[in-house]
């Protein structure tokens, strides 16, 4: 079994993702977890469309397609992740060794218990931003004012939680927040860590982003 929220080896599209945050700056909301979330966190009742982009896709005799935020440098690779409903490995160009698949993909489709299904055949990966594309402008101002030993006590505490939504958690001293990976940054598990550590603290990303 292999645990993503520990695993140390992450994949360069999971690297860019969180350098974006630590580049843009924290989520606007309210600084209370019962005001309005912030504008890229999705509604509980959401059914629309999500759009993933550069998500390595792996098969393996253990499982199934299943989407990978994280991804183990065996070889072959491992990783576990959501289930892939109407996954066709003859219709897109992918890697095998040893009964294993995988690939990486920007993916389409819909999120319902936990698993993906496909609305569109997956199409190549849109190249990642570089390191020069994400500078945030000088100077850098914390939206908070905790430590860099408080976000990273926040955030380790978020990771002994073994909360099964979280993907990756990591404290970020330049912009005075905990940013946490999910697949998908619903509402209720918004204001549940914002309720606990508050707030203008938690910067909750969602792998796979609503296009409706």
């Amino acid at each position: 079994m292999i645990s993503l929220v520990r695993m140390r080896v992450v994949r360069v599209a999971m690297i860019v993702r969180l350098l974006a945050l630590a580049a843009c700056g924290s989520q606007s909301a309210d600084l209370t977890a019962g005001g309005d979330p912030p504008a890229d966190v999705v509604s509980d009742d959401y059914t629309g469309l999500f759009r993933g982009t550069n998500i390595t896709v792996l098969s393996s005799p253990d499982h199934g397609p299943q989407l990978c935020a994280a991804v183990a440098e065996s070889y072959p690779p491992q990783c576990e992740g959501l289930d892939v409903a109407g996954w066709d490995w003859s219709t897109v160009k992918h890697e095998s060794a040893g009964g294993t698949a995988w690939g990486s993909y920007d993916v389409l489709g819909t999120v319902d218990d936990n698993v993906f299904t496909l609305s569109e055949t997956p199409t190549a990966p849109t190249p990642p931003h570089t390191a020069n594309d994400l500078e945030c402008p000088e100077p850098c101002q914390p939206d908070t004012d905790h430590t860099p030993r408080e976000l990273q006590q926040i955030a380790d505490r978020i990771a002994d939680s073994d909360l099964p939504e979280v993907q990756a958690v990591w404290g970020d001293p330049r912009t005075g927040t905990v940013g946490v990976t999910v697949w998908v940054a619903y509402e209720a598990f918004w204001r549940q860590l914002a309720e606990e550590h508050g707030a203008d603290v938690i910067h909750l990303d969602g792998v796979l982003k609503p296009i409706d």
